[in-house]
């Protein structure tokens, strides 16, 4: 029950060794005391794995703090270069204003000017007034230039800071994604990967109506290996299957762990004759195959039952039908393959004990 409850719960990668090492210690006889303390590390492993999701979710919540109040600056720079070039605008006009008033007073001084004298001095004290204008506006301007220049390489700098650390949360998100859906054990997609592949499956099976069979295949007389070899051995027969399986089927298909010692497969455009043969092929790879511990040879196989998506069909009712068919080849001996509307015996040979 322990390593079922382990099985169940998605530890993080960093505590794989750990969980690995406590399933080890579960194989040891088990009376009252250890049961106990059993219950006790699989509760911390539990806490354990809920404080490291309150902490990626605390880092998460600080870099989003971090990155809005960033973009509330890069906002505010924004602001400032619009206000400056406002102000720049309000000053040409202002100086333009100024000049045509000037022009228009030279003008009237120069035309009721008596001599050259009087023209020649009101013309340099109006080109004086016009230099003083031109000189403030040129510093005003060269100020707004330094200080936009100078507000451009801090944006920059600050968006070329946001897009490395948007870049190192997207790699985060990713691998962390990528371990999420994955079963660390095998390799193999998880229950989560697989809810999510089904909806999208069921969804292309309702929308184009093609057909979609499902697979669950389960490792015969396993709680027997753990038992008879350890959970080492186990655990290495779990990864050779889920090698077995996974290199049989299509790039196309789905294959994950399901849980404990069951897998399940989504064969897109693979109706229920052709899934029966990808089944049976499965089988008589495992079968086939040399499983040694300690150089004695262990025979391994594996039962699998098999549905079809129908119309009126819903995940869960499609799931019970490959869960019956999959009863129906473990009642007829294991080691062979049964789908929903046959479940004759596949396969005549003796099943080992």
């Amino acid at each position: 029950l322990f390593l079922q409850l382990l099985e169940r719960v998605d530890f993080p990668s960093e505590m794989n060794a750990q969980v690995e090492t406590f399933k080890a210690q579960l194989t040891a006889n088990m009376d009252t005391q250890r049961v106990r303390l059993a219950l006790e590390i699989t509760a911390q492993l539990i806490r354990d794995a809920r404080h490291r999701l309150l902490w990626e979710k605390q880092r998460l919540e600080e870099f989003l703090k971090n990155l809005t109040e960033r973009i509330q600056q890069i906002s505010n720079h924004l602001r400032e270069a619009e206000a400056s070039q406002v102000e720049s605008l309000e000053d040409g006009v202002e100086m333009k204003r100024s000049f045509q008033e000037r022009f228009s007073i030279m003008r009237q001084e120069v035309t009721e000017a008596t001599d050259l004298d009087q023209i020649r001095l009101s013309i340099e004290a109006g080109l004086d007034l016009v230099e003083n204008h031109m000189t403030i506006f040129m510093q005003r301007e060269e100020n707004r230039s330094r200080q936009a220049t100078e507000r451009i390489l801090s944006l920059n700098k600050r968006l070329k800071s946001m897009e490395g650390e948007t870049n190192q949360l997207r790699e985060q998100i990713r691998r962390e994604r990528a371990q999420a859906v994955r079963d660390p054990l095998t390799g193999l997609f998880n229950r989560i990967a697989y809810e999510e592949r089904l909806a999208i499956e069921f969804q292309r099976v309702k929308r184009y109506g093609t057909p979609l069979s499902l697979m669950i295949l389960d490792i015969d007389f396993f709680k027997r290996i753990n038992d008879s070899y350890g959970h080492q051995a186990g655990d290495k027969v779990l990864k050779k299957i889920a090698t077995r399986i996974a290199a049989n089927v299509r790039d196309a298909d789905f294959v994950g762990r399901f849980g404990g010692e069951e897998f399940v497969s989504l064969l897109p455009e693979t109706d229920l004759t052709s899934a029966l043969k990808v089944a049976e092929k499965i089988r008589e790879t495992v079968e086939s195959c040399v499983f040694r511990f300690y150089n004695e040879p262990v025979p391994i196989t594996i039962s699998c039952g098999i549905a079809e998506f129908h119309p009126n069909d819903t995940p869960e009712t499609v799931f019970e039908r490959a869960d019956q068919a999959l009863y129906q080849a473990k009642h007829l001996g294991r080691n062979r393959c049964c789908h929903e509307e046959s479940p004759a015996n596949r396969h005549s040979e003796e099943v080992p004990s």
